[in-house]
């Protein structure tokens, strides 16, 4: 029944040695696998981060416009044209009708207000 030279007493201990040693590779086997998934996942990266960087730029950008526009007063933002409902929309979609006037914000001209302190504004 038992080979030459194997005790009963020893048989739970090879048990335990094969159950670690299958133990091991499957740890390594899912390792490798991870791993794998990992480096697909960087290669990957580049061509959706760039887009994923460049949105969040964006709305950085929209933000801050929102923020500067809500910061002046009624009567400015009427000269401008926009009222503080309309801001987001303004920021976002190039105003209320102004997209369709044909108005390009990058060929607006520059305005140079000279603003004496010592005047009362009249």
């Amino acid at each position: 029944m038992f080979e030459k030279g194997h005790s009963v007493s020893s048989f739970p201990f090879k048990i335990e040695r094969q159950v670690r040693i299958e133990r091991s590779l499957v740890d390594g086997a899912c390792v490798r696998g991870v791993m794998h998934a990992f480096a697909r996942g960087l290669r990957v990266l580049p061509s959706r981060g760039i887009p994923l960087v460049r949105d969040l730029a964006t709305k950085w950008v929209l933000r801050r416009a929102m923020r500067e526009l809500h910061r002046l007063d009624d009567r400015t933002l009427a000269d401008i044209g926009v009222t503080r409902g309309e801001i987001e929309s303004a920021v976002r979609h190039d105003g209320p009708g102004v997209g369709s006037k044909g108005y390009k914000p990058e060929e607006a001209e520059e305005v140079v207000v000279d603003v004496d302190p010592d005047s009362d504004g009249i």
